[in-house]
This record gives structure tokens, sequence and C-alpha cells, in this order.
């Protein structure tokens, strides 16, 4: 499984086909802020198994953080754009951060 964070942002990673890649960025959902997807291009060469969040502790817990989890599986060889952005989902307009991943699918 190939894995991506923060550090990742901007980069391009390599993963293979029926190969794994998970994307885990910090997130702190009870200030109201999460990552959001915006899709770049065409996801043609990715699927998406799952999205979740894993939490340091009670989610009731104001001020606890945690992080945003996505696991893809490459299905075939190409190249996607992944784009998150950081705010709060109702206010488009207010961006905190965002992240930026090239994926190139090889055989």
């Amino acid at each position: 499984m190939i894995q991506a964070g923060l550090e990742s942002n901007g980069q391009t990673v390599m993963v293979q086909v029926q190969k794994q890649l998970e994307i885990l960025l910090p997130s702190n959902p009870t200030t109201g802020y999460m990552w959001v997807e915006v899709r770049t291009t065409d996801l043609q060469n990715l699927r998406l198994d799952s999205s979740d969040l894993i939490t340091d502790g009670s989610v009731k817990q104001y001020g606890k953080g945690g992080h945003q989890r996505w696991l893809f599986t490459a299905v075939s060889p190409g190249q996607s754009n992944i784009l998150f952005q950081y705010q709060q989902p109702w206010d488009e307009t207010t961006v905190d951060q965002t992240f930026f991943l090239t994926v190139a699918v090889t055989e």
C-alpha cells in the first residue's frame, strides 16, 4: 500500500494496478472544518474504496482532532489529479488549506 499525507502535497505518487493508495490528512471536525474532495480530473484509473474519519478521542469532545482517510485502488494505467480543500463545507468561499496529489498508475 502506498501512503500519502500532507508531506506529499503537490507531489506525484506512483501506484501499480491493483495496489492501494491511502491518503491520510489531519482534520478536526469539531471545529466545523473538514477535507472536501474537489476532483480536478476524471478518476477513471482509481476506485474509491472507502472514506472515513479516524479520531484521536471521542468525537463528542470538542477540540479533539483526528485524520480523514481515503482508500483508493488503482484499476488501470493512467494519471489522475486529486484535490482536497480544508474548509467548512457550508462555506465554499473560505478555504484554509489545499492538498493536491497527482497519482500515476502503472502496470
